[in-house]
């Protein structure tokens, strides 16, 4: 664009710059804060690789800071940035795309992202081991939906969503990696419960249903610890038997419809295993891994039942 502040509004005012914004699968994405913080987030499938917290600025037209870059979660914690890791300037262009993707695993409709971001090199360190082609190209999305009479903000660190932002979010994955720092161990339990019920309609075993709903009893402090461990060991027989469904030989359409059980079964033993195995604080700080494998599940399951039957 050609304007350091202009250029700085336009990365700020995007809920999320996501390289791939129709791959489910994908969980690459950065978020530049209004408060000069910034999220560089890498994942993929059901695994996040690491997330890494920032200070961002740009100096100048078509230079982007990234300073105090550390890892703070995923498969790669632990990992010390060098010095020249830490601080860097890459170059960037903004472009005006108006580009539209489709969001096939969910009912929801195209995230419209009037920006793309190309990077000169990937935001992340380089000496960071990750899988797959690091991207350096993203799309910003989420400025259309700022409506003025939202009644709550979502907000922590200085940057903040409208309830009406969070409500029309095509993207539980982006959702569940915001509210992580911000939420209770309660919260974020019932986040990943939420996930479940979404697709209520796939968990036709009565065992995936019941640990389902001791879990959100367990949350609420209406359920002990062993229920949520007899609830686990419930809900991980359901899937087992739904696991071992799949591997019968039938036809597309049917293996298609078992499949979807399956993974929707598989996402109440995750969501039932995280309440069996860590403390209120422990979830809050370093479950996100977990529950992201349980929304990964639920979308797994979204994506084949509705391939299963276009129709629902």
């Amino acid at each position: 664009m050609g304007d350091a502040a202009a250029d700085a509004s336009v990365l700020s005012s995007a809920r999320a710059w996501s390289a791939t914004p129709s791959d489910y699968s994908s969980l690459r994405f950065l978020r530049f804060g209004p408060d000069g913080r910034a999220e560089l987030i890498y994942g993929y499938g059901q695994t996040i690789y690491a997330v890494c917290a920032c200070r961002w600025s740009v100096p100048a037209a078509s230079v982007l800071r990234l300073t105090e870059l550390a890892v703070t979660d995923g498969r790669r914690l632990g990992y010390e940035p060098s010095a020249g890791e830490r601080d860097r300037e890459l170059a960037y262009r903004l472009s005006e795309v108006n580009a539209s993707f489709e969001q096939p695993l969910t009912s929801s409709p195209p995230l419209e992202c009037r920006w793309s971001l190309e990077l000169s090199e990937p935001p992340w360190p380089p000496g960071l081991q990750l899988p797959y082609k690091v991207p350096r190209v993203f799309y910003g999305h989420g400025e259309q939906v700022s409506p003025p009479d939202a009644e709550s903000r979502f907000a922590g660190g200085g940057q903040s969503i409208t309830e009406a932002e969070w409500r029309a979010c095509a993207d539980p994955m982006a959702m569940l990696v915001f509210i992580t720092p911000r939420a209770s161990g309660r919260k974020l339990l019932l986040f990943a419960c939420a996930g479940c019920r979404r697709i209520a309609q796939l968990l036709t075993d009565p065992r995936s249903l019941e640990a389902l709903a001791v879990v959100e009893r367990y949350a609420d402090g209406l359920a002990s610890e062993e229920e949520a461990r007899q609830a686990h060991a419930q809900a991980t027989q359901a899937w087992k038997e739904a696991d071992a469904k799949c591997r019968e030989p039938r036809e597309r359409a049917e293996q298609a419809v078992v499949a979807s059980l399956g993974f929707a079964a598989r996402a109440v033993v995750d969501v039932a295993n995280e309440a069996r195995h860590s403390d209120a604080d422990l979830k809050a700080r370093n479950g996100l891994t977990r529950r992201l494998t349980s929304q990964a599940h639920v979308g797994e399951a979204a994506r084949v039942a509705a391939e299963a039957n276009p129709q629902t």
